[in-house]
């Protein structure tokens, strides 16, 4: 069973986290990507799954999201390469995952 409200809370944590100079792309065309690809997880699913859907992503999507942003201070590489982690930290947050005895194993 798909963990509730993940993908809408995905989109809420982005458009907090970057300002978008178009906040309507991200909660459809873009949010309509979200909530396909994260409906995959469940409360059984591990870090390896979160990982592969994150490896995964569409980068023609993270282009699309990336020009919207209001002030792109970073080039798109390092862009990405944050987008990624700060999105891999949100879900293992949401579903509960420490990320410190991640360390350990």
């Amino acid at each position: 069973m798909p963990i509730p409200n993940l993908a809408i809370n995905i989109i809420r944590f982005l458009v907090s986290t970057y300002k978008l100079k178009n906040e309507t792309y991200a909660y459809s065309e873009f949010g309509k990507y979200i909530r396909v690809t994260f409906s995959k997880l469940n409360e059984k699913s591990d870090v390896k799954e979160i990982l592969d859907l994150i490896r995964n992503f569409d980068e023609k999507k993270l282009v699309e999201f990336y020009d919207l942003l209001v002030c792109a201070t970073k080039n798109f590489k390092d862009f990405l390469v944050e987008f990624k982690a700060k999105l891999f930290c949100f879900i293992c947050e949401e579903m509960r995952i420490e990320i410190k005895s991640l360390i350990n194993k």
